[in-house]
């Protein structure tokens, strides 16, 4: 025999050598990690059984005690998210349970249970819900009547000195075609018996009280811009307020 067969049978014997070992000591492995999935079974210690049952694959029964582990760990993690008071958690457990074990009664009485527990809170959460909804609009109320209580206060203030100022005040209000118009007729000798500053704050006050009649509507700039002084004899234009020069008067 050459030396060149008596190299290749050397190495096909230590091929065979090495995958038989390999063999050897995945059995033994196996066989250990099953033993150690055992011992975690017995010692309840599910969550080790779990992992090392899982990684055994098809290894003897090891399929079947799966199954079994399974329903126990998610049964205790189950268990322990429901004293927690975790229970859409705990729910969510204890259905991955009920799929390993559909027919075990005490299981499916958690699930009711902890269903009626979740529609109770849903209920009493809603339940809050409505009446927060319900004392916050109460507050809006009370804030709007106390806003309407302070307007027709300010407007019965102000009232007095609108009839002894102006001869006649025309409103238009077409909010379809977006148009208002608010005219304040003033005799002109009294007009022009006022300096800046008081046919100014006459102005205003004008202003104000379109806004107190009109509950505040629109925006306050949209009232300036509205809002006309007019000589009572020639409906002439005495004051208006403009983008430029603000507030003018003649």
């Amino acid at each position: 025999m050459s030396k060149e067969k008596y190299i290749l049978i050397a190495i096909v014997i230590m091929f065979i050598a090495i995958t038989c070992g390999t063999i050897i000591l995945a059995r033994h492995y196996k066989e250990n990690l099953y033993l150690e999935a055992q011992k975690a079974v017995e010692e309840e210690n599910w969550t080790v059984a779990m992992g090392k049952l899982e990684e055994l694959g098809n290894y003897k029964n090891s399929k079947t005690l799966v199954e079994n582990v399974r329903y126990h760990y998610y049964l205790k993690l189950g268990d322990e998210k429901y004293t927690s008071k975790e229970y859409a958690t705990a729910l969510n457990f204890y259905k991955k349970a009920e799929l390993a074990k559909p027919d075990d009664e005490e299981l499916n009485k958690k699930i009711v249970h902890i269903n009626t527990i979740l529609e109770n809170i849903k209920t009493e959460t809603n339940k809050k819900q409505i009446e927060a909804e319900e004392k916050y609009q109460q507050e809006e109320e009370r804030k709007y009547e106390a806003k309407i209580k302070e307007r027709q206060e300010k407007l019965k203030e102000i009232e007095p000195v609108i009839k002894r100022t102006f001869y006649k005040i025309d409103f238009l209000e077409n909010k379809s075609l977006n148009a208002r118009i608010y005219d304040f007729y003033i005799s002109p000798d009294i007009w022009y018996d006022f300096n800046y500053d008081v046919k100014e704050a006459t102005f205003k006050l004008a202003v104000l009280y379109v806004q107190l009649k009109t509950n505040e509507q629109y925006e306050a700039s949209e009232y300036l811009y509205s809002t006309k002084i007019r000589n009572s004899k020639n409906k002439s234009i005495l004051a208006e307020y403009t983008a430029f020069s603000g507030i003018k008067t003649k």
